[in-house]
């Protein structure tokens, strides 16, 4: 005799009948040829209902059900922050067999069904803010945070507009942060913002627009450091400027500085420079050395002293004396004049 197996069922025994729900006596008589069907009675299980999400709330009781026949799931109770309720499945990364809310399913063994969920849409940023730049703006969103109806952004994407309302630039801003630099922009002109909100089940409308900023060039201060009117240039973001060639009676021009001290060299006149911000640069001068002779002036004996030098700007140079005993007949020697 074999064992026979039916999933999910228990062999109850035989009966003439393909349909019977009983079996036959343990001692049976036929009366002619037949056939004995085996009775099957399908086994008690359980639906195990998993929210399958730490965070998900509420609760749901396991759902009794008996083998092979038709049997309704329960209708979903749990909710998850962000996202909704996509439908049950056997596995809980989705890959089992797939089960709609309440669907009517048919199992033959105890089975946990797992929710699926699906992030919501984002809802549309709650604020944007713009600081202006040199040439560009640095634009803050502010997100709608995740709840039953809307999921949280992965991403915001920010937009320009000028007073035309044409788009002028863009820029992404990728969670967790929070702003980003939309360059390009013409100084002084008026831009106003908006955002959008994108996760991976769509995108938001646009947001309202920020108030209006004006991006402005840097101004840059030359200080000529008493070699003449201080003057000023702006540094239009993109377009490097060229350093200037200040001037000063009796001085070299050595080059421009970022601070008062002059000891961090910026550029020689002529350089490209672009400035990270508004700065004063201070002009450095050299005096010029001047080389100073003697001459005897007619003298007639002795020598004239050594040359000397002297920097413009510097120690008054010291004129000596008639150290070579210069004479000159029917002189006396008196001293030195230019």
């Amino acid at each position: 005799m074999g064992t026979l197996i039916k999933t999910g069922y228990t062999f109850l025994g035989w009966n003439t009948a393909t349909n019977s729900t009983t079996a036959l006596a343990s001692s049976y008589t036929p009366t002619t040829t037949i056939t004995l069907y085996a009775v099957w009675q399908g086994n008690n299980y359980n639906v195990t209902f998993d929210k399958n999400n730490v965070s998900a709330a509420g609760t749901m009781t396991s759902r009794a059900i008996v083998a092979g026949r038709p049997n309704q799931l329960a209708t979903n109770a749990f909710t998850l922050t962000g996202y909704g309720f996509s439908g049950w499945n056997t596995s809980a990364n989705g890959s089992g067999t797939a089960f709609t809310d309440s669907q009517i399913v048919t199992l033959f063994a105890d089975t946990t069904v797992y929710a699926q969920w699906t992030i919501l849409a984002p809802g549309v940023p709650s604020a944007v803010s713009a600081s202006a730049g040199n040439g560009q703006a640095t634009v803050s969103v502010t997100g709608v945070n995740a709840s039953i109806s809307v999921g949280a952004a992965s991403s915001f994407t920010v937009t320009a507009y000028g007073a035309n309302g044409t788009a002028a630039g863009s820029c992404t801003i990728s969670s967790p942060a929070t702003s980003c630099v939309v360059t390009g922009l013409t100084n002084g002109t008026a831009y106003t913002f908006k955002a959008s909100a994108t996760n991976s089940s769509g995108t938001s409308a646009l947001s309202s627009a920020s108030t209006a900023i004006t991006p402005a060039g840097f101004v840059v201060t030359y200080n000529a450091n008493n070699g003449g009117a201080n003057t000023t240039a702006t540094f239009n973001s993109g377009t490097p400027l060229r350093l200037p060639l200040p001037t000063k009676t009796g001085y070299n021009f050595v080059g421009w500085y970022s601070e008062s001290l002059l000891t961090t060299l910026v550029g020689a006149d002529g350089a490209s420079y672009s400035p990270a911000g508004a700065i004063t640069l201070y002009a450095k001068w050299a005096g010029i050395t001047y080389t100073i002779t003697y001459s005897s002036n007619g003298g007639t004996g002795g020598a004239v002293p050594t040359a000397g030098s002297y920097i413009n700007g510097g120690t008054a140079y010291p004129v000596v004396g008639n150290t070579g005993s210069l004479t000159k007949t029917g002189y006396t020697f008196s001293k030195w004049n230019t």
